[in-house]
């Protein structure tokens, strides 16, 4: 496709919702990259309700979309659609994001083949919910090699689980049967929050789950591209079970190589916490390492995100060791067993 027309000046940053500056609310952006191609979606409020947007850049941000894209096709602002979340593979982009345009809100989709030129003329529902049974919401997304695979949090049965589905055509058409992936009874404990990396057929979900009381970190692994998953899943967070609260994870991988982070209050208050595996989440470390500095559980750390390459892993969080929030980061060379002295 061709180059997007509008270049900013040199020097100056980009506004990329393109309705009147400053009018109504566009929040929670999100961004991938392929190469050149950047693709960022948010939510905004200029019609009403919630819709979710869309722009792109094929030149690595020196140029945008003249006029954002709205992705859910539904009538604009006439149901809440909101937290998109995006996943791209080369040319091809998709988002999920929570729609309450039904009974209970849903997981649905959109996906674009060529660069987020053109999308789906209809948005895609990914939840296989009977109306009626229960909220869909909270989705996360991956994709590699072309498939795109969702997991969100689902209260068909009751408390919340987490589920899964994949699409073999980037997004437009998913699985006939999602899975649930918390191995406890359905709908017995909250399972929320989930969050999903994959690299070729190797996933990793991860989540924060109530089922032995205050919240746990637990993963699911499937070898297969989601044909299959763990019978049993694994808590990653090495204190007593249910003891402290192990908040909102996040995950990265590289191949067999994982890492997921979290906020962790064991200590008082929240610390970040890391667990890692070398060999695609057959065995974990056995015990979870403290990533930040400061004395444990003496000041709030919070929000952490994660990337990794290789046997680098950076994580960086919100902190309040200094009064009002600061933002920390830390490195580890030798997949998350050691961090720096000094964060």
């Amino acid at each position: 496709p061709p180059d997007p027309p509008f270049r900013p000046p040199d020097g100056q940053d980009q506004r990329l919702d393109t309705d009147v500056p400053g009018r109504e609310l566009s929040v929670f952006p999100e961004i991938c990259g392929a190469g050149d191609r950047v693709y960022v979606t948010w939510y905004d409020r200029r019609d009403g309700d919630t819709d979710v947007y869309f722009s792109r850049s094929l030149d690595a941000g020196e140029s945008w979309s003249e006029s954002d894209m709205r992705l859910d096709t539904d009538p604009p602002g006439a149901a809440g659609s909101n937290i998109p979340r995006i996943a791209c593979d080369g040319d091809t982009v998709c988002v999920v994001w929570s729609d309450q345009r039904g009974t209970y809100t849903e997981i649905r989709a959109n996906r674009s083949l060529d660069a987020g030129a053109t999308w789906l003329t209809a948005d895609v529902r990914v939840d296989r919910a009977v109306p009626m049974d229960g909220p869909s919401w909270n989705a996360d997304v991956c994709m590699s090699g072309g498939v795109a695979y969702a997991v969100w949090q689902d209260a068909r049965d009751g408390l919340s689980d987490v589920y899964f589905s994949r699409s073999l055509d980037g997004g437009k058409t998913w699985s006939v049967t999602d899975v649930r992936l918390d191995t406890d009874a359905a709908g017995a404990a909250m399972s929320e929050f989930p969050r999903i990396a994959c690299d070729g057929q190797r996933l990793y979900v991860v989540w924060q789950d109530e089922r032995d009381g205050e919240p746990d970190v637990r993963c699911n692994v499937s070898l297969d591209g989601g044909q299959s998953w763990l019978a049993n899943d694994v808590r990653l967070d090495t204190d007593d079970p249910g003891a402290a609260r192990s908040l909102q994870p996040l995950v990265a991988c590289d191949g067999d190589r994982v890492g997921v982070v979290w906020s962790d209050d064991r200590d008082g208050e929240r610390d970040i916490r890391y667990n890692g595996s070398e060999n695609a989440g057959a065995d974990w470390f056995l015990e979870d390492v403290r990533v930040e500095t400061d004395a444990p559980g003496a000041s709030a750390s919070y929000v952490p995100v994660l990337d990794m390459s290789g046997s680098e892993v950076l994580v960086a969080w919100e902190d309040l060791r200094n009064g009002f929030s600061d933002v920390y980061a830390s490195r580890s060379t030798d997949g998350g067993a050691g961090w720096l002295l000094q964060d």
